[in-house]
């Protein structure tokens, strides 16, 4: 579970969507990509 959370971080950090994502909005997006 650590290393699939790291990965999403990652991939988060990789498009600079920190800023504008919560968790669940995070979640849709992966889904979509």
């Amino acid at each position: 579970m650590k290393e699939l959370q790291e990965k999403v971080i990652h991939f988060r950090d990789q498009r600079d969507w920190g800023k504008y994502h919560n968790p669940k909005d995070l979640a849709i997006s992966l889904s979509l990509e």
